[in-house]
């Protein structure tokens, strides 16, 4: 009994902090190539020739937000 209560609850408390964590970086790269499929035919040359560019580089504001701390406090304003 004491084990089937502790392993529920880890598995509770898990499925917690996945849900609640953030995307990750290969989250970001996915959804902005998914992102390139799904433009209007006239958008869709310029950014298909550039994907690799766009995909590589999506992270890059989650990178920097990482490495300076005052970055975080200002990385949504625009």
């Amino acid at each position: 009994m004491l084990y089937s209560s502790k392993r529920f609850l880890f598995v509770v408390l898990f499925t917690c902090v996945l849900l609640l964590s953030s995307w990750g970086f290969l989250v970001h790269k996915t959804v902005n190539q998914l992102a390139i499929y799904e433009l209007p035919v006239g958008m869709k040359p310029f950014f298909y020739n550039n994907r690799e560019y766009l995909v590589y580089n999506a992270v890059r504001p989650d990178i920097r937000r990482n490495k300076d701390r005052l970055e975080a406090e200002s990385i949504l304003l625009i």
